[in-house]
């Protein structure tokens, strides 16, 4: 379900601290020969930092590659109910948005996930490799 963006203008004491950033993937274990294997799930954490309207969330996320099962997850948990704001594959949004990155060269990724809310309006920034990708109107 996406959320809905009204429900931050009618709660005037909207807590910064409802939104939740994660990203998930099976990219922890590795062999000798640096590839990874098993398919046990590895949540990524990060703990954020809370300015006015906005959070930001750092990681460090270990080697992606095309068809992997990532997730990057943007969750606003507010008292009436959980709201995904995003949840997709972090690996297809940056191929996506970044056609000429290697994920074959990248062995670790540094992320930041930057949520700004306004009355109405949940805007959410990516910024990976030296690019910025920018939710424009609610779905990046």
């Amino acid at each position: 379900m996406s959320y809905d963006g009204a429900i931050v203008s009618s709660a005037p004491n909207f807590d910064m601290s409802w939104i939740d950033c994660n990203i998930a993937a099976t990219n922890g274990d590795y062999r000798f020969d640096n590839n990874t294997f098993g398919q046990e799930l590895l949540k990524y954490v990060s703990f954020p930092i809370i300015e006015n309207t906005t959070t930001t969330s750092d990681f460090v996320v270990l080697k992606l590659w095309k068809g992997d099962n990532s997730r990057l997850k943007v969750t606003i948990n507010d008292p009436k109910g959980a709201y995904d704001s995003y949840d997709e594959s972090l690996t297809d949004l940056l191929l996506k948005y970044i056609p000429e990155i290697d994920m074959g060269d990248i062995e670790a990724l540094d992320i930041e996930i930057k949520v700004d809310v306004t009355p109405g309006k949940v805007l959410v920034t990516i910024v990976a490799i030296d690019y910025e990708i920018v939710d424009v109107e609610g779905g990046i």
